[in-house]
């Protein structure tokens, strides 16, 4: 059986990271050809390369997260930065980055949600 050392794990897991900036690439082509067009192909790579280093900073390491994380910065471009992001992360709890980051995630669905619906309201959406 093949064995790798801990420096092959790394250099795998890199490989790996590589891959989901292209998926990642890839979905941005499909569904929003102008975006990336108008942002550039090799700059988006590099902010996707950005994130992901601002997610190892954090202590995001899962890989999943690590993919939300950059997707999360895709979306909402700078939030790494706010106050409110900031304060979440450094919070006294025992989660893990990775969990504490899914949290944010949830409530800024829930959020987002809530501004939709209200903004829904305001235009009569049938009940």
């Amino acid at each position: 059986m093949l064995e790798l050392t801990a420096d092959q794990m790394k250099a795998l897991e890199r490989v790996r990271q590589n891959e989901v900036i292209e998926k990642i690439m890839l979905e941005i082509r499909q569904h929003n050809p102008q975006w990336l067009e108008q942002k550039g192909h090799w700059q988006t790579i590099q902010y996707l390369k950005d994130y992901r280093e601002k997610a190892w900073a954090l202590q995001i390491e899962e890989p999943d997260a690590v993919e939300n994380f950059m997707r999360f910065g895709l979306q909402f471009p700078g939030f790494e930065e706010t106050p409110g992001f900031i304060r979440w992360m450094k919070r006294p709890v025992n989660d893990t980055p990775e969990q504490r980051f899914r949290d944010y995630e949830s409530v800024m669905d829930f959020v987002q949600g809530q501004r939709a619906w209200r903004a829904a309201l305001k235009t009569g959406m049938p009940e």
